[in-house]
Order: structure tokens, then sequence, then C-alpha cells
């Protein structure tokens, strides 16, 4: 009987949360719980949640959970707070403990550390790439592999689905962001690339169709799009060293991929 009790008490509250919703799109802040039953509602579709509170809150939304928690999170896709956050000023964004905790089974390696450890595991990794027998293997094997012109393509599949959906950054100062938010130490803020590639107001209002002719310009060439708009390697000082490598294993498997199979 208890449990029965239990279980329409959560139904009820569920349905009052629906029906007294804001008429906005937002989450409301309930007293005691936050808008916590937003994103229970929402968990089996969350990216798609995600991208509506996007779209409604002008790039930016403040998600506050349960007031016993520290569920305190500012969602943005605004590209002026990424540059701010990951360029100008990076020193005052760290990853945070929280995200540490997270990524402490990958030890302490440059994806997970920050300040003087980061800056260790960078350079070294950065002698590598930047080693001029690399380069020359990078050329050579894409000049022998790859045939089709591929890279409009796989910057266009990038966007629309990014292999990591967000990043999260904590400031370890108060700080104001371009878009007029404060944040502080107890504030994480959340950078969602999946929901970032689904903007009109950033790539325009075919910005769901998949359209790699977005990445070329009038003279054949590859447009270049600002890191801070097309996050996917992230920007700023953190920006992923190994991107044209990556590029360069995608279209080898995309070559091969087109050589063994028919398209049907």
């Amino acid at each position: 009987m208890a449990y029965m009790i239990i279980i329409t008490l959560i139904i009820s509250f569920v349905f009052f949360c629906c029906f007294f919703r804001n008429k906005n799109g937002l989450p409301t802040n309930w007293p005691l719980v936050g808008m916590l039953p937003a994103l229970l509602i929402n968990t089996h579709r969350i990216n798609d949640f995600i991208i509506e509170l996007m779209q409604n809150s002008d790039l930016n939304f403040h998600l506050k959970g349960p007031w016993f928690t520290n569920m305190n999170f500012l969602f943005t896709v605004d590209p002026t707070n990424i540059n701010h956050v990951l360029s100008k000023k990076f020193e005052n964004y760290v990853k945070g403990a929280k995200l540490n905790e997270i990524l402490e089974p990958l030890g302490e390696g440059m994806f997970n550390t920050d300040s003087s450890l980061w800056r260790y595991h960078r350079n070294v990794a950065q002698s590598f790439f930047n080693h001029p027998k690399f380069h020359h293997f990078l050329v050579d094997v894409t000049w022998k592999k790859v045939k089709v012109y591929f890279h409009a393509a796989l910057c266009e599949a990038l966007r629309l689905y990014p292999p990591i959906a967000s990043n999260l950054k904590t400031p370890t100062e108060p700080d104001i962001l371009p878009s007029g938010h404060r944040v502080n130490p107890n504030i994480q803020i959340v950078f969602h690339a999946y929901a970032m590639g689904r903007m009109k107001s950033i790539w325009g209002d075919d910005c769901n169709e998949f359209k790699p002719e977005r990445w070329i310009s009038e003279q054949g060439m590859i447009k270049h799009e600002p890191s801070y708009k097309f996050s996917v390697f992230s920007s700023g000082p953190r920006i992923c060293m190994g991107k044209q490598m990556v590029f360069t294993q995608m279209k080898i498997i995309a070559a091969i991929i087109i050589q063994n199979y028919h398209i049907i």
C-alpha cells in the first residue's frame, strides 16, 4: 500500500508540473526541487531538450537543481561566451573538481588536468605533433589513400553529430560573461556542441540539414569557421592538437568504405 501511495504522489507531482509549467517553453524553478522535474521528464530526449532550451532562451540558460544539492549549471551555446571562457579568460576557467572526479580513471593526463601539469603534457604532445617527420607522414598518407574530397562532408557531420556532445568549465574567480551572465566557482558552465550545431542564429535557417556546401567557398576552397563557433575540437589554448590527424584518419576510413562497399 505504501508503494502505491508513493507512486501516486510521484505521478500526481509530474502531472502538476506539466500543467503549471512555464508557457515560454522553459523549465519552472519550483520551490525545494528546483528544475529537476523538467530534467526527469526529458531524460529520454536530453539532447533535444537542451536544443529547445537554447532556442527559447537566447542561447543561454541557467539550470538550477534542488536547494539541498550543488546542482547549478549555466548552459550556453553563445559563441561570444565560448570565446571568452576558452580563449580570452582561459586562465580563470578549469575543468573543476567534479569533472576531475568523473575522469579520475584516465589518470593525470592532458585531457583532465589543469594549470602547470596540463602545460607539461601539452608541451610534450606538441613536440610530437610538430615534428617534421610526422607532418610528412600525414601528407603521404592523405595523398596516397584519399582520392575523394571529404573534408566538407566531414565538417558537416561533426557539426551535427559531435563525438563529445558537451564540455564543462568552472570559474576559479567570479566573472561576467559577454552575455551578461554572472558566474562564480559554484556554477558549472556547460558548452553543448550538439545543440550549438542546430541553432538557426548561428548556422542559419537550414541548420538541421546536412549540407557540406556550407563549408565550401565560391572559390572552391574550405571555409574557415572560428573554433568558438565550430567547437567540436574545443578552442583557445586547449584546442585539439590532433585535429589534422583526426581528419586524415576519417578520410582514410571513408575512402576504404567507399572503395569496398556498394551504396544501394
